[in-house]
């Protein structure tokens, strides 16, 4: 505990001040006029501590680790990856799926025909045509963060056109 007296000139007033270890100050103070006449008045001032600055808001949380997985793919149909048909078109059909979801899953072909698959969990292409000979389909899945996985199936067509007759 800490005191001070103060004391003026005239000897007419007396303040004492009394400061505790938990921020308390008395403050006692005492006047007179002639020697009958004393006022005597004491105040406890407790000081509060100030509040803490605020602090500044926590960061927003940072978001997962990036998407890397990128998304697993399968042709179901038709079922083998290299085979040969007589057909003029061909619809290919299979399944994807991703840690966080497939965003697209589309096609090209070496026929320089090329689109977007229906649907994306289960797809499916349109028909894609199919030139005589080998024509390689590769079809792609991604998802939102940019990860794409592919297959392929190469077709040969065999088919036999009809013979035209030559004008005469």
């Amino acid at each position: 505990m800490r005191s001070s007296r103060i004391r003026s000139s005239s000897d007419n007033l007396d303040d004492s001040v009394r400061t505790s270890q938990r921020g308390r100050e008395r403050h006692h103070d005492r006047a007179k006029d002639s020697p009958q006449h004393v006022v005597t008045q004491s105040v406890t001032i407790a000081r509060q501590q100030a509040a803490a600055p605020p602090s500044d808001p926590p960061p927003p949380p940072s978001p997962g680790a990036p998407d890397t997985t990128p998304p697993s793919l399968t042709i179901v149909s038709p079922a083998s990856n290299t085979f040969s048909m007589s057909a003029s078109s061909i619809v290919v059909s299979g399944t994807a799926s991703d840690n966080v979801g497939v965003a697209k899953v589309a096609w090209t072909a070496s026929s320089d025909a090329s689109g977007t698959a229906t649907g994306t969990t289960n797809w499916s292409t349109p028909a894609i045509p199919l030139y005589l000979g080998a024509t390689t389909i590769v079809v792609t899945a991604s998802d939102a963060a940019g990860n794409t996985s592919w297959r392929s199936v190469v077709v040969t067509a065999n088919r036999c056109l009809p013979l035209q007759r030559a004008s005469e």
